[in-house]
């Protein structure tokens, strides 16, 4: 899971991602104070989200920025220019080339600035903006310990929706889909503390003797000449 925290300094916050030990800075010039809000807050899958209160945002690695209104429509992508003035709107900005799948809520007017060692978002005052990540890891993000009861093995197997970033038809995408947990045996049954079963209201079931439910088929005749 996604850990979201103040820098030592409070002059912005870290984004780290256990499943693949890496980590992202934003700064900010005065010390905020993020409060999570839900993740509903973005137009795209994200594990978890904050809120800041800032007038300037500073993402310290000069990778791709790319930009969008909050209706998905395509604005503008760092590496078109070094300087570019946004209108005053709602935008969410996705960045690209880092550890963590990373966006940015902003309803604002933006100067982006993009320098040698990293971006700059100028907004118009102290605004509101939310931030949200989401893992980008494709390897197990941890393994699940069952017992010779059978049960044990079912309740392993319904984990395994935690690889998925979202259970909406977008998780056709790869960058939406991890790869699910491990199995091992053990003297007991323990799932990593990590590792959530999604909420979907799906459920799969299965009688305890499946024996006792399995009939021949009926095969039809049919009558008539070959």
């Amino acid at each position: 899971m996604i850990n979201i925290q103040t820098l030592s300094n409070q002059l912005g916050i870290e984004i780290a991602d256990p499943a693949t030990k890496g980590r992202f800075e934003i700064h900010t010039p005065t010390a905020v104070s993020p409060t999570q809000v839900e993740t509903a807050e973005l137009s795209f899958p994200v594990e978890k989200a904050v809120e800041v209160r800032t007038s300037t945002v500073t993402l310290p690695k000069n990778r791709g920025l790319f930009v969008r209104t909050s209706g998905g429509e395509f604005v503008f992508e760092s590496a078109e220019k070094d300087r570019k003035h946004l209108p005053d709107d709602e935008y969410i900005l996705e960045m690209g080339g880092v550890s963590v799948k990373l966006y940015i809520s902003i309803s604002s007017s933006i100067t982006v600035r993009r320098r040698s060692n990293g971006i700059n978002l100028g907004l118009d005052g102290q605004r509101n903006v939310v931030i949200g990540a989401r893992s980008q890891h494709q390897t197990a993000p941890g393994t699940i310990t069952v017992t010779d009861d059978a049960e044990d093995v079912m309740r392993a197997l319904s984990f395994f929706g935690s690889s998925l970033k979202t259970t909406s038809p977008e998780r056709a995408f790869s960058t939406l889909r991890g790869s699910p947990p491990l199995i091992q045996h053990g003297d007991e049954f323990h799932v990593p503390s990590n590792i959530e079963r999604p909420s979907t209201g799906v459920k799969l079931v299965l009688p305890r003797n499946a024996s006792s439910s399995i009939r021949q088929p009926h095969w039809p005749t049919i009558s008539g000449q070959r």
